[in-house]
Order: C-alpha cells, then sequence, then structure tokens
C-alpha cells in the first residue's frame, strides 16, 4: 500500500501537467477582416523586420538568429572545401584500435 499509494498521486498528478503550449498555427484570423489586407500587413511587418542595415550585416533583432558560433565554437556555416568529412573507416578503426590497446594495458600491466 505504501508504495501504490505515490504511484497513484504521481501518474494522477502528471496527468494535469504539460511541457508546452502550443501557438496558434494560423496568423490570419477570419473575426479580424479581410484576408488580403491581413496578409499584405504580415508581409510589411515581415520586411520591416528582416530588413538589413546599411552595412549589410543583419541587424540585431529578437527575430532574427545572427549567432556565427554554437556554444562549443564551432562555426555553423562551415566551408564544406575547407574542413573535409572523414570517411566513416577513420573512427571505426580508431575506437578498435583503442579498444585492443586498453585491452592489451589491463592484460599484461595490472
Amino acid at each position: 500500500m505504501k508504495n501504490i499509494l505515490p504511484l497513484i498521486l504521481f501518474m494522477h498528478i502528471s496527468i494535469f501537467l504539460c511541457a508546452q503550449k502550443t501557438p496558434a498555427r494560423d496568423t490570419i484570423v477570419p473575426a479580424k477582416g479581410n484576408p488580403e489586407k491581413q496578409l499584405k500587413q504580415i508581409k510589411d511587418d515581415k520586411k520591416e523586420n528582416f530588413k538589413d542595415s546599411a552595412s549589410g550585416q543583419p541587424t540585431k533583432s529578437q527575430v532574427i538568429d545572427t549567432t556565427i558560433n554554437n556554444k562549443y565554437g564551432d562555426l555553423l556555416n562551415d566551408d564544406k572545401l575547407f574542413n573535409k568529412k572523414y570517411s566513416l573507416k577513420r573512427p571505426i578503426a580508431q575506437v578498435i584500435g583503442f579498444n585492443i590497446a586498453l585491452l592489451g594495458f589491463d592484460r599484461y600491466v595490472l
């Protein structure tokens, strides 16, 4: 009984928890008037929010993501010709080589 009661309580509480709230799917609301006018207003707002500054760089905005690096310092838009990807054989050979070296160390040294 002591184990079942917390489980039932936990399941009952978890039914009412919401991780995320989904936003409205349509930005055009039929109750607000003509859809063509609403669409024109949305396009005008996008032009205003997404326009570039005089220097050619995007302006700092809450709407546009202007980050160049991720949190580890890697470039997000990396040049594929400069940094070529290795084939799958290399990491497979490295893992097998490290495992064999570790096995030999554990068996003969320790």
